[in-house]
């Protein structure tokens, strides 16, 4: 049904309006009756007409002035002026104002129906037109999305070409700061210890980039997206700095308890120049393979590590027990998979993280040392120093990633 409002200060007028047609058995519904412009003005905000009846000589706002405030409001409703002035000025008021027809009273049905059936074919194609570009601006939506991909596949892939990059992320609206990192999620093929939930592999790929997406909403210049892979890659903004480096875990955790399901991550800082961005991938891709072929075991103690490395108190024996195993076996396990012993492995997770810290001009080197698990700035120079041959004061210097 389309709506119709009828305006006029002459309440006979409006009833013979409304009973000179049979409006239902046209596809019309009178939802509403005004006696002057103001009125009609209110009532056309309130109920949205299709078409509107509306007499120009009314009190307060006649019937041009309130056509002309209408356009502004309900650019798209039809406009038939019944009249019983038979003026030229009137008739050309009417014209620039682009109302639909100008009908004289006395009203004639034949005349109002003719009218009125003609409105009717122009509001079908008008609403045809608008479910049609509805539908355009969809597909053009999806295929957008669809190339943004692609693209995106491409960049991390190496396959874009230097001189084309800034221009296409312009064009696919991402953007592109100086303090940037990437996240990527790799699925497990298998749970371990988590009763799994049974997924279509596109739909848990899709819930898994749509959770990360969230989670990660808080952060500038936020791209997500998949890989040829099926692996989720989350490119963003790493300020706050402290937060984004716990991201990873965040994630993680989220996707355990919402869709019962085990995720890796790795997350790595980018150089200012997105041309290097595929260089990161690459990095970042050869972490995870190397960490989803450990045994679960493995991957369950490297998950605990990476979520409470900032403990001080952290130790093999807390550990052990935590996963169910002895520390002799704990130990044998590390150095085997690993390579290297406990402490070992939890030094290079904690120097890991502190060069991610940072990137942070304002942080100072005994914050670094306390959200990385040190309770002495010395010690923590020291094996930094060690481990980087640079001392934390000299590499914050430098503002290198």
């Amino acid at each position: 049904m389309f709506k119709v409002l009828i305006a006029d200060d002459e309440p006979k007028i409006r009833k013979g309006i409304r009973g000179i047609l049979d409006w239902q058995s046209i596809g019309f519904e009178i939802v509403a009756e005004a006696e002057d412009g103001e009125v009609a003005l209110e009532k056309a905000i309130e109920t949205a007409p299709d078409l509107l009846l509306v007499d120009i000589c009314m009190p307060f706002v006649n019937g041009l002035e309130f056509i002309n405030q209408l356009k502004s409001i309900l650019n798209d409703a039809i406009i038939i002026i019944v009249s019983g002035h038979d003026e030229f000025e009137y008739a050309q008021a009417a014209l620039k104002l682009k109302v639909f027809d100008y009908i004289l009273k006395p009203v004639s049905q034949d005349a109002l129906l003719k009218s009125v059936l003609k409105a009717r074919e122009q509001m079908i194609d008008l609403k045809n037109k608008g479910i049609e570009d509805a539908f355009k601006m969809k597909q053009l939506k999806k295929s957008n999305h669809y190339l943004k991909e692609i693209f995106l596949q491409d960049l991390i892939g190496a396959k874009v070409k230097d001189e084309n990059l800034m221009r296409q992320f312009e064009y696919f609206n991402i953007g592109y700061t100086a303090t940037m990192g990437m996240l990527v999620i790799r699925l497990m093929d298998k749970s371990h210890g988590m009763i799994e939930r049974e997924w279509d592999n596109d739909l848990l790929i899709y819930a898994i980039q749509n959770i990360a997406a969230e989670a990660m909403n808080g952060f500038k210049a936020l791209t997500c997206f998949k890989d040829t892979k099926n692996q989720i890659i989350v490119i963003s903004d790493t300020s706050p700095i402290a937060k984004w480096s716990e991201m990873g875990i965040e994630v993680e955790k989220c996707i355990a308890e919402y869709l019962r399901r085990e995720v890796i991550t790795e997350m790595i800082l980018l150089k200012q120049k997105p041309a290097s961005i595929h260089h990161a991938y690459e990095e970042i891709s050869r972490s995870l393979t190397e960490k989803s072929q450990k045994t679960p075991i493995v991957i369950t103690i490297q998950k605990y590590i990476d979520k409470h490395y900032a403990n001080p108190e952290l130790t093999l024996t807390e550990i052990a027990e935590k996963v169910g195993i002895s520390q002799t076996y704990l130990t044998r396990l590390l150095k085997q998979e690993l390579g290297v012993p406990f402490i070992d492995y939890l030094t290079q997770i904690r120097m890991k993280k502190a060069l991610i810290l940072m990137q942070d001009p304002n942080i100072k080197v005994y914050e670094v040392a306390e959200k990385t698990g040190y309770s002495s700035q010395h010690y923590f120079s020291n094996v930094f120093k060690k481990t980087f041959h640079l001392s934390p004061l000299d590499y914050k210097r430098r503002g290198v990633k």
